[in-house]
């Protein structure tokens, strides 16, 4: 395989699929973790965020806050007495501050994306056509392994990679190990089969 081969999962759902591995997270995948529930603990995974000024000649001098910060803010005031004072934020979804949901029509291998469409149909400079997060709007609901990758308090280095043994090791600690698909796809004979 090289670089401009389309990945395996291409075609697995079909020549107009736009959510790819999702399609494992069907109705038995969400009952079982339903099931898994011990109690009603609710853990964020959001990174809190602090907006800096879009016109970051106003920011400090020696602060963080300088462009590209992950959010920017604008406060809407010209110095008339408003009704109301709004704001406008500009996300940049990919800084490292900031974690998001990609598309699957953000990585084109050559010139198509997921799975197999055309990048100049799938992509316009107004939006995505075909395969954008917009399918998961209505949440992705599974079961989710939460892992200690720094048992005992501490901290990974920010440049530590995390490798299969590490995710071993924190799966024993945790005592739970992780579930594979109910059905699997073969692409060599085009049939599903169960476990």
């Amino acid at each position: 395989m090289t670089e401009n081969d389309p990945p395996l999962n291409w075609g697995r759902w079909g020549d107009s699929d736009e959510i790819g591995a999702l399609n494992l997270i069907d109705d038995a995948a969400r009952s079982r973790a339903a099931a898994e529930v011990r109690d009603g603990t609710s853990v964020s995974l959001a990174r809190p965020t602090t907006p800096v000024p879009l016109t970051t000649g106003l920011a400090p001098v020696g602060t963080p806050a300088t462009v590209p910060a992950p959010v920017m803010q604008v406060v809407n005031f010209n110095g008339v007495r408003p009704v109301a004072v709004t704001d406008s934020l500009l996300i940049n979804t990919h800084n490292a501050g900031l974690t998001h949901f990609d598309a699957l029509a953000h990585i084109p291998v050559g010139d198509q994306v997921y799975p197999g469409v055309p990048l100049q149909e799938a992509l316009t400079p107004t939006g995505v056509r075909h395969a954008s997060a917009d399918h998961a709007g209505q949440g992705i609901v599974t079961r989710g392994v939460l892992l200690d990758l720094a048992p005992g308090g501490g901290r990974l280095d920010a440049d530590h990679r995390v490798g299969g043994t590490q995710l071993d090791a924190a799966l024993d600690r945790a005592g739970t190990s992780v579930h594979r698909a109910t059905r699997s796809w073969s692409g060599v004979a085009g049939t599903w089969t169960d476990p």
